[in-house]
């Protein structure tokens, strides 16, 4: 009788070190994952006034008041500046 606990326990540990590592490389994947995610260089651009995000070149670009997909990009000049204010940018 005890012969067969010890073998029930031995068999559960094991299972629970195989689960263990399971969830350990799942939860590591999902870290990696919203690390990528909140480390991008698109993020950090629009994030706390960086730049506008250029979708065509891939990169921040400082020179640009906003983008548009229809225009690409839109200089800063008083006359842009007014125009978003107003809200017709």
């Amino acid at each position: 009788m005890n012969t067969k606990l010890n073998k029930i326990l031995l068999y559960l540990r094991k299972l629970f070190k195989l689960l263990f590592l399971i969830v350990g490389c799942f939860v590591i994947a999902i870290i990696c994952y919203v690390v990528y995610f909140a480390t991008d260089e698109k993020g950090w651009c629009l994030s706390e006034g960086h730049g506008v995000w250029d979708a065509d070149r891939r990169e921040c670009r400082q020179d640009c008041l906003t983008w548009r997909e229809d225009i690409g990009c839109v200089p800063i000049t008083e006359e842009n500046i007014i125009k978003k204010e107003k809200g017709l940018l």
